[in-house]
């Protein structure tokens, strides 16, 4: 078998702080408890960015709070407007539609491909 020509990577700073910890939970509560308890951490922290995205989302839905910091950044751009830019600026926003976007990642993918194959040819 071939030989891979990426480094292996050892685990991330998160994991090598977290691992520990859970290892300890893990003998003191058995591995279903340790489960559930990492299972409710991770639900404890979805349900706090997801009221904290609700919170921001109304912020901007009512013109307050966050809004208020979208003002000075309009007003700039509005100022810097030109036809030009204006035609620029639409051309790359509908590169994201439903033709540009599958024709961009077929063509990354086909890139990407052929480096990984010239890679392995070597």
């Amino acid at each position: 078998m071939e030989e891979s020509r990426t480094p292996r990577r050892g685990p991330g700073p998160v994991v090598e702080a977290v691992a520990p910890r859970v290892g300890r939970v893990q003998s003191l509560l058995g591995e279903q408890a340790a489960l559930l308890v990492t299972v409710g951490v991770g639900l404890a922290v979805a349900v706090v960015m997801a009221a904290f995205a609700a919170s921001v989302y109304d912020a901007v839905s009512e013109a307050d709070g966050v809004a208020g910091l979208d003002r000075p950044v309009l007003d700039a751009v509005v100022r810097l407007r030109t036809p030009g830019l204006d035609h620029a600026v639409t051309v790359f926003t509908d590169l994201g539609g439903t033709v540009g976007m599958p024709i961009i990642a077929t063509v990354a993918t086909i890139v990407a491909i052929g480096r990984r194959t010239a890679v392995q040819r070597g």
